[in-house]
């Protein structure tokens, strides 16, 4: 069975998510975000930063149409180091998946996270192509052969345009607060709601096109030719040529 190439999204996170020196993902302590959500999917999203970017809560109200069909999507997503929590408000389940890939890299001195996203993001088309302004911030602009572009400025999305199987998902910062204050309760896990427990594995994840310049994949390629990541050591190999 063919395993799941990472996502854009993801991906992008890798980049806007690592920027930054002495294992603080943002340069400030807490920040404040709201999403406005257009193209195949409309809808609101809110984003609470805080401990230097280790935590993170987002709310998500959104409605998706594609092929005919229309998804309503009420979500709550709450990450603390490296645990993260999903569910959707008024349901008793969710999931929550323990990062330990993230967590051996962060606390291996030798490893450097910020030329990885950069690294994956290349890997999978994306260029830094320049920097455009956007709401009044000079950004850092991503962009891919597909179409999808992302604008980063001080490590956080300010707008992103994913463009996939005829569909386009724009996500559009409407307000930035840096330094804004959080609500006490915000980061607080539903005692009511049964969560099941998974751990992210590298071995589920393929990042298409990485691999050796001017090599061929290897021999432990998976479909395709896109190198399989199956351990931590295959992880950080792919800086192997970025040092």
């Amino acid at each position: 069975m063919k395993k799941p190439v990472i996502s854009l999204l993801a991906v992008l996170l890798a980049i806007t998510t690592f920027g930054q020196t002495n294992k603080r993902p943002y340069a400030y302590k807490s920040a404040y975000i709201e999403y406005e959500l257009s193209g195949n999917t409309t809808g609101k999203q809110t984003l609470h930063i805080d401990n230097w970017g280790w935590n993170r809560s987002e709310t998500t109200h959104s409605v998706t149409k594609m092929l005919g069909q229309k998804t309503e999507t009420h979500q709550r997503n709450i990450t603390i180091q490296y645990d993260s929590y999903q569910w959707v408000p008024g349901e008793k389940t969710g999931t929550k998946v323990h990062n330990q890939w993230l967590e051996d890299l962060m606390n291996d001195p030798t490893f450097d996270m910020e030329k990885f996203g950069e690294k994956t993001l290349e890997a999978l088309n994306f260029r830094k192509t320049g920097t455009e302004t956007i709401q009044g911030k000079v950004c850092d602009v991503w962009k891919s052969d597909i179409g999808s572009t992302s604008w980063v400025w001080n490590n956080i999305a300010v707008k992103t345009e994913l463009k996939f199987f005829g569909t386009k998902q724009v996500m559009t910062a409407t307000k930035i607060e840096i330094d804004a204050s959080v609500p006490g309760n915000e980061f607080d896990i539903p005692l009511d709601i049964k969560f099941t427990e998974t751990s992210l594995d590298p071995s589920q994840m393929n990042f298409e096109g990485i691999q050796e310049d001017g090599e061929s994949p290897s021999d432990t390629a998976g479909e395709n030719g896109v190198p399989e990541i199956k351990s931590l050591k295959d992880l950080k190999g792919l800086l192997k040529k970025s040092k």
